[in-house]
């Protein structure tokens, strides 16, 4: 009796494991849209980006490219990327 319910528990429990060796390994995730910069649409409350870190992130969404934006939203985000530099230089000059 005791071997019948060893047998089974260790048949029960290597079954529970065979489905996790038998997943194909994890995909990279496809890269998603910066829907913040772009649209001002699904910003997390807490965002605060100083000038900075918003054109080194307006520049890595760029790198992206046609992969995973349109030519249209690609031309919203140079757009977006040359107001932030053109707002940094003022910024750097003493603004007017």
């Amino acid at each position: 009796m005791k071997r019948s319910i060893a047998v089974l528990a260790s048949v029960l429990s290597l079954a529970s494991a065979v489905p996790a060796f038998s997943q194909p390994a994890q995909q990279q995730a496809a890269p998603q849209k910066d829907e913040c910069l772009l649209y001002a649409q699904n910003c997390s409350g807490g965002q605060v980006f100083d000038l900075q870190s918003r054109i080194r992130t307006i520049e890595h969404e760029l790198a992206k490219g046609e992969r995973v934006y349109t030519p249209a939203e690609l031309q919203i985000l140079r757009q977006r990327l040359n107001d932030a530099n053109m707002m940094l230089q003022d910024a750097m000059k003493g603004g007017v």
